[in-house]
């Protein structure tokens, strides 16, 4: 399906020598495609940040530091309010940015310490 021409002005043009069923048919199965690829592009990335963490040994100290992420998950959810919040998504993103954290102190303690070995 891909094409180093617009994909879209192709299927303009297919859409111009079929019936709109085939059309459509058509069309259903390029959206797919794309949603597929970004998928797998998506995977890959996320595939390279997990080795990139496990490199500067993230994965260590977030096993290390368990308790406080659970802590930090329960505020977003919303365990320590007087009424049930249950926000899931905000206990994932507190939980995200404290390995977030973790992960930039990890990369400025390699960067000092490659230069303190460089001199």
């Amino acid at each position: 399906m891909w094409s180093k021409y617009l994909p879209e002005k192709l299927l303009d043009r297919f859409a111009e020598l079929t019936d709109s069923e085939s059309s459509d048919i058509l069309q259903t199965y390029f959206l797919e495609w794309r949603k597929e690829l970004q998928k797998r592009e998506l995977n890959r990335q996320a595939l390279s940040m997990l080795k990139s963490a496990k490199s500067l040994r993230i994965s260590w100290k977030v096993k290390r530091n368990k308790q406080i992420i659970k802590e930090l998950f329960d505020i977003g959810f919303g365990v320590c309010e007087k009424k049930a919040v249950c926000n899931w998504q905000q206990g994932a993103e507190n939980a995200f940015m404290y390995g977030y954290l973790l992960g930039v102190q990890s990369q400025k303690n390699n960067t000092s310490q490659d230069s303190k070995h460089k001199k």
